[in-house]
């Protein structure tokens, strides 16, 4: 893991612990995310997909609106940052042993997605849910949707 995914991370626990963070954005705040996504979420988001297929569609959508919350022009720093750490965390295997501690596993990666989620809804608008549909929709299949909507 990289020291600035690890930077990352330690930005995320000290914004959930309520501590002061804006030292620490500002050393991160020139960062080229594009290098940085590239690295995480593998080529052609294979890594995400990989994930997304793991864990099925209405886990993935949250980690997948991400993606496209991130790629906004008006998504702050610290909300990049924040957001990076959140799909790093779920991403990266032995943070917390999903299969020794598996029911902690899952809560802890909830609560990340879920803090981190709340603190960028407001740049969830309805193209970026539309962006998710479309990405989930080619991953899953739209007719396998349908098909389970209808029943």
């Amino acid at each position: 893991m990289s020291s600035f995914t690890i930077l990352c991370l330690l930005i995320l626990a000290d914004v959930i612990l309520g501590r002061p963070v804006g030292h620490l954005v500002q050393k991160v705040r020139h960062i080229d995310w594009s290098d940085k996504w590239d690295k995480l979420l593998g080529q052609d988001c294979a890594n995400l997909k990989d994930y997304a297929l793991r864990v099925g569609r209405a886990a993935a959508k949250p980690v997948v609106t991400f993606y496209y919350v991130m790629r906004s022009s008006e998504t702050t720093t610290l909300e990049k940052i924040l957001i990076f750490a959140a799909i790093a965390y779920v991403l990266s295997p032995g943070l917390v042993s999903k299969h020794v501690f598996e029911w902690l596993g899952l809560l802890d990666d909830t609560i990340a997605i879920s803090y981190v989620l709340n603190k960028v809804s407001d740049k969830v608008t309805p193209a970026v849910s539309a962006q998710v549909e479309a990405t989930l929709d080619q991953w899953f299949g739209a007719e396998i949707v349908a098909v389970i909507a209808n029943q």
